[in-house]
């Protein structure tokens, strides 16, 4: 592992040195990670794969979270740069509540645990967060407040919604949050924040080096269909690679807001194993395909029934997409 330079294996090595208190060898590892770590970003770097084939975004957290977690457990301190550096990567990497695949959620929330065991309002003072230069809100703290959550969200919306001209397309911002009179420990001072957006993209590119092809038809046409009419979805996903499988791969179907899945269509795909597995989320809204592994050059088609629920001249559709579950941003291809 040392020799062949893998970011991912030395963590790996490195934790489990730690943990049965080899801890001169252990720290030899956690050097060697330390050194690959971007001084700037926080992600460590020079890995090949992991455990569960991850790649892309996904491999970069599942890295960093563990070198992480053994930086964590080196008893001298030596590495506490490195550990608020990777903390800073894994928390700006959130989305959507996951940082990646499951694996990398699970390594992250460890780290977050973790470090928020050793991170304390030692003191008392003012947060105050700045947007673009103008002060938008301030909120004291105590050391009592160590276990609450700090949270800007009605300042920020308010100061969006009043502002709305400013945040055009292709707009830069800068959001800045200032420690002011602070009392206490400035050494045991330790802070782990977030800043999340949310918005809506009616046309998401597709990442044009994706290995996948989707789509999702019908002929069906909405704004003359009826109350009860059903509409048949053909989901079509393909692997453009003829040399090499790929992993768990998924597609999320968007459901017009006028219609309804058929939960039977659902069922019979995977009782006859044209799907693996199914979910669905958000209200009813969004239907997830699952299937284990692709083949080289394969091809997955499926059909999907709607029911049309009420009149389809405030139907709203959105695009649907698939990617490859431990590599979402590197595959994810959208349907136009």
């Amino acid at each position: 592992a040392k020799a062949q330079g893998d970011s991912y294996l030395n963590a790996l090595v490195a934790n489990i040195l730690y943990n049965v208190n080899r801890i001169e060898e252990a720290t030899q590892f956690s050097k060697m990670l330390k050194e690959s770590q971007d001084k700037e970003t926080g992600e460590v770097q020079r890995k090949e794969t992991s455990i569960t084939r991850s790649s892309g975004k996904s491999l970069n957290i599942e890295t960093t979270a563990l070198a992480t977690l053994a930086w964590m457990k080196d008893p001298s301190g030596q590495f506490s740069d490195s550990t608020e550096l990777g903390v800073k990567y894994i928390v700006g990497n959130v989305q959507d509540g996951k940082y990646g695949s499951t694996q990398g959620t699970i390594l992250s929330l460890k780290v977050l645990i973790e470090f928020l065991k050793n991170s304390k309002l030692d003191g008392s003072g003012t947060f105050e967060i700045f947007v673009d230069g103008n002060s938008v809100q301030s909120i004291d703290f105590s050391k009592e407040d160590d276990t609450q959550t700090i949270e800007f969200n009605e300042s920020l919306l308010t100061h969006l919604q009043t502002n709305l001209a400013a945040f055009k397309k292709q707009s830069d911002h800068k959001i800045k949050i200032v420690l002011k009179n602070f009392n206490g420990n400035e050494e045991k001072f330790r802070l782990s924040y977030s800043i999340q957006a949310t918005y809506k993209d009616l046309t998401p590119k597709s990442n044009p080096d994706s290995d996948l092809k989707f789509s999702v038809e019908t002929s069906t046409v909405l704004d003359t269909a009826k109350v009860g009419d059903i509409s048949t979805y053909n989901v079509r996903l393909q692997n453009k690679d003829q040399d090499n499988g790929k992993g768990m791969t998924l597609a999320i179907v968007r459901i017009p807001s006028c219609q309804e899945i058929d939960y039977n269509s659902l069922e019979r795909l995977q009782n006859e194993n044209k799907i693996s597995y199914f979910e669905v989320f958000n209200g009813n809204s969004e239907v997830v395909l699952y299937w284990r592994s692709l083949q080289p050059g394969d091809v997955k088609e499926v059909s999907l029934s709607m029911t049309q629920s009420y009149n389809s001249d405030l139907c709203i559709t959105r695009p649907s997409k698939a990617y490859l579950y431990y590599d979402e941003d590197g595959s994810q291809v959208w349907t136009e």
